[in-house]
Order: C-alpha cells, then structure tokens, then sequence
C-alpha cells in the first residue's frame, strides 16, 4: 500500500458532505417543528403528558444526535476534501509540507503540529504566518486543530489574545462553524450576482437564526432576526416592484400627494433596471454584513458558552458592550434578557448596517427608492405596524385672513385650519435615527409582547417553512393591501 495512492474526487466528497449537511438542517427542522407541535398542549391528558416527557427525554436527544453525527460526517468529508486537494497540488515542500507554512500538513494534522510550529517561530515570524493565507489555508482544513493550537498559545502568552491574527482567526473560526452547520458555501455566496442566485443561501441565513432561537429562547436577537425575515428578504426580490409601485400612486387620481413626495416617487418611476439592481445588491451586501457580525457570536455562545464570548471580547473581535449584552443573555433573568439581545438589536441597525443604507440613500436616486421602501415594508411580526401607520406625514392649510372679524373680538368664519393625515411617511427608514425610532417605539414591543404571551405561537412562526413566509409578506403579493392602507389613510381635520 505504501508505493499506491488512490485520490478521491474532490468535487464528489464536497458535493457529498454539502449533501449530508442539508439532510442535517432537514432533520433539525423537522425536529423543531415536532417539539412545537408536541409542546403546545394540544394532545391533553395523562397520555399526552407521557408522551411529551417521552419526547423531551429520548425521542429528541435522539434527533439531536442524529443530526449532530450527519453535521459531523459533513465536516470530515469536507476536510478530507482539502487534504486531497492539496495533496494534489503541493509536493513536500509546498504548502502540505512540514516546514514553517505547512504546520505538519492539512486534513489531518494535529493541535500539536500547529503549537511546534508557533513555537519555533520569532514573534515577528508568528503575526506574519497567522496573517497569511497559508496559514488561512490550513485552519479551514484542520479547523478544531487550530481552534485548540490558538487558544492555547494566546492563553500561554505565546501569541497575543488581543492580536489581529487571533482576532481574524476566532471570526473565520465561528462563522464557519455556523456556515457548516447550515450547509453555507462561502465561495459560493456572491451578492454581485443578486437575489436569486443566491436564495438558497439567504433562507439558510434566516433558518440559522430560527434554529438559534428554537435551540435557546434567551437568543431573542436570533428570533427577531428569522421573524422580520420574510419582509425584508421580499424587499430583495421585490425591488422592481417598487418602481411599478410608485408609478401606481402617481398614476392615481385619487392620490393627493404633497409636492416633496411626489418628486420623490417620479423619480423612482423613471429609474432603470441597472439603477434598480444597485439597491437589491445593497440590500443583500447588507443580510451578508449581519450574518457575518452575529452568526460568529451566536455559533461561539451555543457551542462555548460566556468563555467564548470572552475569547471574542478579549481578541477584540467584539467590544465590552457586546461583551456584556451576552453576559446579560447568559445570566437567565428575564428582564436582563431582553435588555442584552436589544443592545444586539442596536448593534446591528446601528453599527453594522447604518453606513449601508447611508450609502443607498446618498446614491443618486437613493433618496427617492429608500422612501418607497419606507412606504411599501409590511412588518412580518404580528402586533406590528408600518412606517406610515407609526409615523405619518401630516401637514396643515390655513385659508387666508385675520382670526378675528377686524374691530371685534369674534371669530372670523371665513378663516379655518385644515390639518390633513396622509398614508405616506414622515421619515425614511435609511435615517438610523428614525428607524430605530420605529424599533423601539412598535417593532420591539410587538415582538417582545408575543414572546411574553405567545411563546408557543412565536416558535410556530420561527420554525414554520422561511420560503412560504416570503410568499405571504413580499411586496409583489401585498400591493393591493398597500395600496389601501396608503388610501384610507388620509383625512382631514378643520379647526375654526
């Protein structure tokens, strides 16, 4: 066997593994769905109790494990993958071979492999070689290698916890723990190419969240983040909509626009398909930019608990802030749990996302397309309500004339005040002030009233098909509706 080497095919143990960890997503969900059906008390009595207990202590560990084990098989052949394709394209002295690149080979190599090498190196050789991507390479094929390598050099003092290579190690470390899990391939994700390319990929980010939450309740970030899900990855595939959308309200007799509104929305009516795609790339860098922030801590808490979120904290990776939103998380009280997953609820409309929709809106027509989004979003959380519903755009007319008939103290009928209600928005949901305005005032308690008196029915939603949720909240599919809710709700005070 010595002198004979037989390769697997790389693309089969990738498409293979790729396929193992769909099956695992499938039995999850499956296995939430059963816990939420089985959990919500609908089956009474003394045999419906015995068979939840039944449930809770066999039957799902069973599942767990079962999808634990496929998750398991699809990260090996995935290594093996690597290893035999470096095997193929390195000879001993490339990047599989032993010396101060190779760390003792890929695929295969061990946490003491990586530790020899670190070791042997000048402090300067160390930053250097952890921030190149051989050294990238190699810990995506010897992921649990390197995880055990790195932490302990950085808690031995032999790298730095609070260093750039640390640091950027633990960040592809979680998220492509989380990826794995959900059966992500990064090379493959490519907002450039636009929503439905990569849709497969968006509803796996959306069912991560899902699965986080159904895991462990406390995650309420997670949950919040499954359940807007479906308007805003509507918005996506919707963005073209939006023009046929303003040019709809235009067309309308029955529409009494205000001037600067209506400037807003011929201008959106006219944009091309190019202009158009702009702003759903954006929007999808966007669903990129918040898996990547919370997908790495969400994957190190379920997986590592607090310690990994210090590991985090300690490497810089997160600041003290974040830090202590998921010791609140962690500690279990109610009131401590929401006050920790809201402060990740300002952390991403306000840390990760605000510069994206500041980018969108100063783009030449961005003012007009963030309004009509603004104005068309339908909030997937029960209880919750528009933009336009929040906030509408009010104005008032005073017809000409002195208040009181001259050289009297009566009232004048000839002069009134008309106050008019609009359906349109005061405000633009790109403005990270007024948009979380909205959250704090009507999305937020929305959703954390229904976790308080619905907790059954909020996982049903969170763990019901992502794809048919879309169906129900994409604009294309409500348009009548918005079109109502924009007529209705105008009117009109006079004031004497």
């Amino acid at each position: 066997m010595a002198g004979n080497f037989y390769g697997a095919d790389v693309a089969q143990l990738r498409q293979l593994a790729k396929e193992l960890s769909a099956g695992a997503n499938r039995l999850n969900a499956l296995g939430q769905q059963l816990g939420s059906s089985i959990g919500s008390g609908l089956w009474k009595g003394r045999d419906g109790d015995r068979f939840r207990s039944e449930w809770t202590a066999s039957h799902a560990k069973l599942l767990r494990s079962a999808t634990s084990g496929l998750e398991t098989a699809a990260r090996t052949l995935l290594a093996n993958a690597e290893e035999q394709e470096k095997a193929s394209t390195s000879g001993p002295g490339g990047a599989g071979g032993s010396g101060a690149g190779g760390a003792g080979g890929t695929g295969g190599a061990s946490a003491q492999d990586l530790t020899d090498i670190l070791t042997a190196m000048t402090p300067a050789e160390r930053r250097a070689y952890l921030q190149s991507d051989e050294f990238r390479r190699w810990a995506q094929a010897n992921p649990e290698a390197a995880k055990a390598a790195m932490d302990a050099a950085a808690d031995s003092g032999l790298i730095s916890k609070n260093s750039n290579g640390y640091q950027d190690f633990l960040n592809d470390y979680w998220n492509g723990q989380a990826m794995l899990a959900m059966g992500i391939d990064p090379a493959d994700w490519d907002t450039s190419k636009g929503t439905e390319y990569n849709w497969e990929t968006i509803a796996k980010v959306y069912d991560f969240y899902g699965r986080a939450y159904l895991a462990n309740p406390d995650l309420q970030w997670a949950g919040m983040a499954n359940m807007i899900g479906p308007s805003f990855a509507g918005g996506f595939r919707d963005m073209a909509m939006l023009r046929d959308l303003a040019q709809q309200i235009t067309d309308n007799p029955a529409s009494d626009i205000p001037l600067p509104v209506l400037d807003q929305l011929e201008q959106l009516a006219g944009m091309t398909d190019d202009e158009i795609r702009f702003y759903e790339t954006s929007m999808l860098d966007m669903n990129k930019e918040i898996f990547l922030d919370q997908a790495r801590q969400h994957q190190a808490y379920m997986d590592g608990g607090i310690a990994e979120i210090n590991r985090l904290r300690d490497s810089g990776a997160i600041d003290q802030a974040t830090a202590n939103a998921w010791a609140q998380i962690d500690s279990g009280d109610p009131g401590q749990v929401r006050e920790g997953n809201t402060t990740l609820l300002y952390r991403e409309q306000n840390e990760i996302i605000a510069d994206d929709y500041d980018a969108m809106r100063s783009h030449p027509g961005g003012e007009a397309v963030t309004y009509m989004v603004t104005l068309a979003g339908e909030p997937s959380i029960p209880g919750a309500r528009s933009y336009p519903e929040v906030f509408p755009y009010t104005f008032s007319v005073e017809s000409p004339g002195p208040e009181n008939i001259p050289f009297t103290s009566w009232d004048n009928p000839a002069q009134f005040r008309t106050d008019f209600t609009t359906g349109f928005p005061d405000g633009n949901i790109a403005n990270a002030d007024q948009r979380w305005n909205l959250i704090r005032q009507d999305t937020l308690p929305a959703y954390q009233h229904l976790l308080a008196t619905d907790p059954e029915g909020a996982a049903q939603i969170i763990g019901s098909d992502f794809n048919g949720r879309v169906v129900q909240y994409r604009p294309t599919n409500n348009i009548p509706g918005i079109m109502d809710r924009f007529l209705d709700s105008f009117d009109a005070e006079v004031h004497q």
